[in-house]
């Protein structure tokens, strides 16, 4: 239970809700005032709805609806559209009890190739490794550094690969993954939805692993075609 209550208070301040208006912070306020009394019933009760979406305990019917989220389209600096799926309360707190389950030991699979899973302030850690490396090696014509950056990363990658993927390397939390991505899912824009079918959503606490199980494979074929050279080294930033 205590794993399930660091989940629910790990929410961000303001965290929006999904079409059911529920929000974090409505159930962080039933843990207190009068609502005190009942916390460990309460939070016994919320834990038990944890564990039986984990163990694929859900029906697969409410899958459409329970894996849902209204889209909201934020600009790209290249004047593109990223869509931010905002999920439902439970269907996060699901998710962030899956990932801290699993975090650590995918961290460790994945190495050092990456910096978006069990890696504090990645982002800053390829930035400043980058500068780094330019300052140093700035003169030296023998050396590149090339940058890739996907085109819709994350709504784009194989749900077939990613399925796979979270089947072999942690079976612990394959059931609810399937239950969220197995099937078409329900993304409304304003009155209107769309079928969501390939990818995984932004916002999904368990996003950036599955994108990263996805191209971990790729990223080790492309250090054996350079020659297993020691100083070639190839860092995977866009699980962010």
């Amino acid at each position: 239970m205590n794993d399930v209550f660091n989940c629910i208070t790990s929410f961000p301040k303001g965290t929006s809700c999904g079409r059911d208006g529920l929000r974090a912070q409505h159930i962080l306020d039933a843990f207190c005032g009068e609502g005190s009394a009942i916390t460990n019933g309460l939070l016994k009760a919320i834990s038990a709805v944890v564990n039986l979406c984990l163990t694929g305990r859900c029906l697969k019917t409410l899958a459409e609806f329970v894996a849902s989220a209204p889209l909201t389209p934020l600009h790209k600096t290249d004047n593109g559209i990223r869509p931010i799926a905002v999920g439902m309360i439970w269907r996060i707190l699901v998710s962030k009890a899956a990932m801290r389950g699993v975090e650590k030991e995918m961290a460790k699979y994945l190495g050092d190739f990456q910096f978006g899973v069990g890696v504090p302030n990645g982002a800053e850690a390829v930035l400043h490794s980058a500068n780094i490396f330019l300052n140093e090696f700035h003169s030296d014509g023998s050396l590149a550094m090339l940058t890739v950056d996907f085109t819709n990363a994350f709504n784009l990658v194989s749900r077939t690969a990613l399925l796979h993927e979270v089947r072999i390397r942690c079976p612990s939390i394959s059931l609810w993954v399937d239950f969220l991505y197995g099937q078409p899912t329900r993304l409304y824009v304003g009155n209107t939805h769309i079928w969501s079918t390939t990818g995984v959503q932004q916002g999904d606490p368990l996003g950036p692993l599955l994108f990263a199980l996805v191209l971990h494979p790729l990223v080790y074929q492309i250090k054996a075609k350079a020659g297993g050279k020691s100083d070639v080294k190839i860092k995977v930033e866009g699980a962010m």
